[in-house]
C-alpha cells in the first residue's frame, strides 16, 4: 500500500504524508522526516526497515514493546547496532526477571533528515 499525499492547510504546504507495508511517514517541506510503524517480533531478524529513506544515517530511532501478558511490564529492549538510510540494525536485549513475558510487537518511531 502506497498512499502518498501532499498535505495543504490554509494555503500552507505541510509536507508529504504516506504509508507502505513498512509503516508511515511525514516529510516536512524543510526535509525533516517522521517515520513510525509496528514490527511483528515472531519472525523478527533484528532489522527495522523504514518506510522511506533518510538522506543520511544521522537520525534517531525509539522502540517500544507490546506485551501479551499485560500484568507484567516490558523487560525487553533494543540497542542500536548501526544505522543505514533505509534501516536500523538492532541488537535485542532481554532483562530476565523470571516473569512470564510473551513478546508480540514492537513499535518504532524515527526522526531525521
Amino acid at each position: 500500500m502506497d498512499n502518498n499525499r501532499i498535505l495543504i492547510s490554509l494555503g500552507s504546504n505541510l509536507g508529504e504524508f504516506g504509508s507502505n507495508d513498512k509503516g508511515y511517514y511525514w516529510k516536512l517541506p524543510n526535509g525533516l522526516i517522521f517515520q513510525w510503524g509496528r514490527i511483528n517480533l515472531k519472525n523478527f531478524n533484528n532489522i527495522i526497515r523504514l518506510p522511506i529513506l533518510f538522506n543520511s544515517t544521522n537520525y534517531y530511532v525509539k522502540t517500544g514493546i507490546w506485551n501479551q501478558n499485560s500484568s507484567y511490564g516490558a523487560d525487553y529492549d533494543f540497542q542500536i547496532r548501526y544505522l543505514e538510510k533505509e534501516a536500523a540494525y538492532v541488537m535485542a536485549q532481554e532483562f530476565n526477571d523470571g516473569t512470564s513475558f510473551i513478546r508480540e510487537y514492537a513499535d518504532f518511531f524515527a526522526i531525521g533528515y
